[in-house]
């Protein structure tokens, strides 16, 4: 979820999950960010003032933040998440 909180993670992590999914707008829409962008999402983020989540690293500090509380083997990135 972008953006989000450390409180984020650490509710996830209180419901028991076992394995997460970690994808964003530019690894996940199949045309490395351009469908995004045609659907104006990008705008939606700076009126927000939110534009520093609208990136393609920002997934990076979702991966720290769940790092905090699961394994590396239950953080799955993109694809690999939606492997069985």
């Amino acid at each position: 979820m972008l953006p989000c909180s450390g409180r984020f993670t650490e509710a996830l992590a209180a419901t028991g999950v076992s394995r997460l999914c970690v994808d964003d707008y530019f690894m996940g829409d199949g045309g490395l960010g351009r469908r995004t962008e045609r659907l104006g999402i990008r705008r939606i983020y700076e009126v927000q003032g939110l534009e520093s989540w609208y990136d393609p690293q920002a997934y990076r500090t979702v991966l720290e933040q769940l790092r905090r509380h699961f394994t590396e083997e239950q953080i799955l990135v993109s694809q690999a998440g939606f492997l069985p």
